[in-house]
């Protein structure tokens, strides 16, 4: 997908593919490099920082379009379960979001949009 410096969504296809990741990353250290590009984090994150950098402008450069075109946001608190040793449930936390879950869920916002794009022309064309 082509994605513009304004967030504008230009040519994209489908097809299969298989992703393979040497990085095992988390959110936390990518919101931590993000947030800090000389920190330690992004020190350990030092060869894809660029890329993880040029996501996040992509990731603001869709939010802003979206907000641009009046769409809702519908930012919830996420929470998570923690059990004890017994495997009973010893309290519910708050799970915070970042803007490194933020990058995937615009990105996968943007792949869902072109997906809806295919469906629309098919079902025009098949009428």
């Amino acid at each position: 997908m082509a994605i513009g410096a304004k967030g504008k969504i230009g040519p994209y296809r489908f097809y299969p593919a298989v992703m393979r990741s040497r990085a095992r990353l988390t959110y936390t250290a990518v919101s931590a490099a993000l947030g800090d590009p000389r920190g330690e984090a992004a020190q350990k994150l030092k060869g894809l920082l660029p890329r993880l950098q040029l996501l996040n402008a992509l990731f603001r450069a869709l939010l802003k379009a979206r907000e641009e075109r009046g769409a809702i946001d519908f930012e919830t608190v996420e929470t998570q379960f923690v059990f004890d040793g017994e495997g009973r449930l010893a309290r519910i936390e708050k799970d915070e979001s970042n803007d490194a879950n933020r990058i995937i869920e615009e990105s996968m916002l943007a792949a869902n949009d072109c997906d809806n794009d295919i469906q629309s022309k098919s079902k025009q064309q098949a009428k």
